[in-house]
C-alpha cells in the first residue's frame, strides 16, 4: 500500500554521544515521483517499512534521509549520496533512462540529461533529452541495419555450416567403415606376406646350400690339383740337390743347404736375389684360393628370378601400400573427429569459420588470424606465432590464443580477440597493452545477435514517438 510522505521530519541522533535534533529530508520528492527511483520499484519504496537487499528492514520514512542504513546495496538512498553503492535511476524524459551511482547526487555535476541528479541542490542542468535522443537515434539505426545484415549473414553461415558439419559427419562415418575395411586388408596381407615369406626362405635357403655344395666339390678340386702340382715340384728339387754329374752327392765345407744356390743365404750383408720371393705363410696361401665363404653368404634376392621369391616380393608391396592408406585413413578420420569436436559455439555458429583465415596490416606488420587455430605477426618473410586457439571466454564473447612463440626474455606470446557483430568477417584493431600480450578486436556475422536486435528495435521505438525523427534519419 503506497503513502504520501511528509517533506522533511525531525528525528533524534546520537552524534559523539550526544543527543542533537537534526532536520533530515524524508523522501526527496521531484515531480511527484520518488528520487532515483524507477517506476518499476515505485512500489516498494512506497510503504511504511523498507526492506534492504541485504535483508536490513528500516521504517519507510528512512528512505533517502541522507542516512545509508542499507551499507551492502545502498538502497535506501536512490536520491542522495549518503551510499556508497547506490544507484539512482535518470528518467531522462524524451531520452532513454539510465542509471549513475547515487554517490554522484548532488555534486554539481550534471549526469542525468534532465538534470533529475541535482534536483536539490544550487546547480542548474539544462534538460538535453531530446537532443541526445536525435543523436541516439542515428546512432541506434545505424546500429540496426548493422546487425540486420549481420543476421542475414549469420543465417546463410548456418545454413552452410549445417550442411560442411553433415558432410564432414558423413565423411567421419565412411572413414570409420573404410577405416575397418582397411584394417582387415592389412592383417590378411600381413598373413599373406608371412606365409611368402615362408616360402621364399625355403627356396633359397635351398639355392643357398645347392650353391655351398657346389662350392666345396670345386674347391676340393682345386685343392687336389694344386697338391699335386707341389709333390711333383718336391720330387723335381729333391733329385737337383742329392746328385751331380757323376750321380754321387755333392759336398761342401759349409753346412749343406737344402734349396738351390741362388736361394742360399751367405750373411747379413748379403742382399737377396732380386727374383726371390716372400714365401712366408703370411704372405701366399698354399692353395692359392680366396679364403673360404658359406654358400649363403652374399646370396642376392634380385638374383633369384623364381616364381616364389616375386610372389613374396610383390607381397611385402601390397602390405606397405596398404599400411600406408590405412596410416592416411587414421589421420582423416582423427581430424574429422577433432573438427566435429571442437566447440563451435551457440548453434554451431562459427563452424563456417574453421577453414578461413583473415589478414589485418597495421604499420610494418601484418597479422593473420585463422579462427580455432592460431594468429600470427609477419614482417617481411619471416613470421611469429601469437598464439595457438584455447577456449573460448566471456559468455562466447571472446577467443583466447596461447602458447605461442616465446618473447626474448619475456612469456610466450598470447592473444585475446574480442568478437562483434558485422555484415563480414574483418579484423578492426591489433593492440599490444602489455608486453608480448596482444588483443584483437574481430567482427564476424557469427557473433550478431537477434536479442540484440530486438533491443536496439525497443529503444527505436521508445525514443521515436517522443521525438518525432523522420525516417530517412
Amino acid at each position: 500500500m503506497g503513502m504520501t510522505p511528509p517533506t522533511h521530519f525531525i528525528q533524534d541522533r546520537y552524534i559523539s554521544g550526544i543527543r542533537v535534533v537534526i532536520p533530515i529530508l524524508l523522501w526527496a520528492v521531484c515531480q511527484g515521483r520518488i528520487a532515483g527511483v524507477s517506476p518499476a520499484d515505485y512500489e516498494r519504496y512506497a510503504q511504511t517499512e523498507f526492506t534492504c537487499r541485504e535483508g536490513i528492514t528500516i521504517p519507510g520514512n528512512h528512505v533517502n534521509d541522507d542516512y545509508c542504513d542499507c551499507p551492502e546495496s545502498g538502497d535506501d538512498e536512490p536520491g542522495t549520496p549518503a551510499c556508497a553503492n547506490g544507484r539512482h535511476y535518470c528518467h531522462n524524459s524524451g531520452h532513454i533512462p539510465t542509471y549513475v551511482a547515487s554517490s554522484r547526487v548532488g555534486d554539481g555535476i550534471c549526469d542525468c540529461c534532465d538534470g533529475s541528479d541535482e534536483y536539490y541542490s544550487s546547480t542548474q542542468c539544462e534538460n538535453t533529452c531530446k537532443e541526445l535522443s536525435l543523436k541516439k537515434i542515428i546512432q541506434l539505426k545505424k546500429q540496426e541495419a548493422l546487425i540486420a545484415d549481420g543476421i542475414k549473414a549469420k543465417m546463410r553461415m548456418l545454413e552452410q555450416g549445417k550442411k560442411e558439419k553433415q558432410y564432414q559427419e558423413k565423411k567421419r562415418e565412411e572413414a570409420r567403415a573404410d577405416l575397418a575395411a582397411k584394417q582387415a586388408q592389412v592383417e590378411l596381407f600381413q598373413k599373406a606376406k608371412e606365409t611368402a615369406e615362408i616360402e621364399e626362405k625355403r627356396e633359397l635357403d635351398e639355392i643357398a646350400s645347392a650353391n655351398a655344395s657346389d662350392k666345396e666339390e670345386l674347391h676340393g678340386q682345386t685343392t687336389s690339383a694344386s697338391e699335386k702340382e707341389e709333390e711333383q715340384s718336391e720330387s723335381v728339387d729333391t733329385s737337383a740337390v742329392e746328385s751331380g754329374e757323376d750321380g754321387e752327392a755333392q759336398e761342401s765345407d759349409e753346412e749343406s743347404f737344402p734349396y738351390p744356390e741362388q736361394y742360399a743365404f751367405h750373411g747379413e750383408s748379403q742382399e737377396r736375389p732380386a727374383d726371390s720371393v716372400d714365401e712366408s705363410p703370411e704372405a701366399v696361401d698354399s692353395s692359392g684360393d680366396e679364403p673360404f665363404t658359406t654358400p649363403s653368404d652374399g646370396l642376392d634376392k634380385s638374383d633369384v628370378n623364381s616364381p616364389t621369391v616375386q610372389a613374396a616380393k610383390e607381397a611385402r608391396h601390397q602390405l606397405s601400400v596398404a599400411e600406408s592408406e590405412l596410416a592416411s585413413l587414421r589421420k582423416e578420420f582423427d581430424d574429422t573427429s577433432k573438427l566435429l569436436e571442437t566447440d563451435f559455439g551457440p548453434r554451431d555458429a562459427y563452424f563456417g569459420l574453421h577453414s578461413e583465415c583473415v589478414s589485418f596490416i597495421s604499420g610494418r606488420y601484418t597479422y593473420r588470424i585463422c579462427p580455432f587455430k592460431d594468429v600470427s605477426q609477419s614482417e617481411g618473410g619471416s613470421s611469429i606465432s601469437l598464439g595457438k586457439f584455447d577456449t573460448w571466454g566471456d559468455n562466447y564473447s571472446t577467443w583466447m590464443f596461447t602458447n605461442g612463440q616465446r618473447c626474448w626474455n619475456g612469456p610466450e606470446r598470447s592473444t585475446k580477440v574480442h568478437l562483434s557483430c558485422g555484415s563480414s568477417n574483418q579484423v578492426l584493431s591489433m593492440s599490444e597493452p602489455s608486453t608480448c600480450v596482444y588483443e584483437m578486436h574481430f567482427q564476424t556475422p557469427a557473433s550478431c545477435s537477434e536479442t540484440e536486435l530486438e533491443r536496439i528495435q525497443d529503444n527505436l521505438t521508445a525514443l521515436q514517438p517522443k521525438t518525432h525523427v523522420r525516417d530517412e534519419l
